[in-house]
């Protein structure tokens, strides 16, 4: 993968950063019985992990042919996980998680990490594809980003909560852990995503 080395170093602390994000989410929602979507944040972890490790070749996250394998196999796998979730979705009939196709882009981000890691073991080679995914990460960066004021009060995704539930003093149910964040973390690994597949190709 070429490009500048410092802003790989830089990228790469992102989203590490936002993957460590996504496991506070995690633990937080976990102690204090509030509700995550915690397949996007396990998403979104392991994203962050794999990424850093692509960007900054020296943390040996994800560097070597057994170390590509192991992380395709992994990728090919939370795909399959997300083709399940969508049609998961789907089934339970609600209308606006259908429109809002809230594991979709999960799903694609899951195929294109996949298809990354076989590109760098030359297992597969489809320019055209990889640009197809650079443009669906943009364009999802974007949605996310327009949807931030909805976002911040009703929350993202298929939030559950883990654990026993607990209520506000006022008695109403408590709200998803930091949406804000989780959407900042679905735009950073969406970018940072599009960014090394142009890279890939470059």
């Amino acid at each position: 993968m070429t490009g500048p080395a410092w802003l790989g170093s830089v990228l790469g602390v992102i989203v590490f950063l936002a993957g460590a994000a996504a496991l506070v989410r995690l633990v937080v929602a976990w102690r204090v019985h509030r509700p995550t979507d915690a397949e996007v944040d396990i998403h979104n972890l392991l994203m962050g992990v794999s990424m850093a490790g692509v960007l900054i070749p020296q943390l040996l996250i994800a560097t070597g042919s057994a170390a590509t394998s192991v992380w395709l196999v992994v990728w090919i796998v939370v795909t399959l996980w997300f083709v399940v979730s969508v049609a998961r979705d789907a089934a339970r009939g609600d209308r606006e998680r259908r429109f809002a196709g809230h594991h979709v882009p999960h799903l694609v981000m899951s195929a294109a990490m996949a298809y990354m890691f076989g590109a760098s073991a030359a297992l597969v080679l489809l320019p055209a594809l990889a640009y197809a995914f650079v443009v669906f990460m943009v364009g999802y960066a974007v949605l996310v980003v327009d949807r931030l004021p909805v976002i911040a009060i009703a929350g993202i995704g298929d939030a559950r909560v883990i654990g026993r539930a607990t209520a506000s003093p006022s008695g109403a149910a408590a709200g998803p852990v930091a949406p804000r964040l989780a959407a900042a973390t679905n735009v950073v690994m969406a970018l940072a995503m599009g960014y090394m597949l142009v890279l890939l190709f470059g």
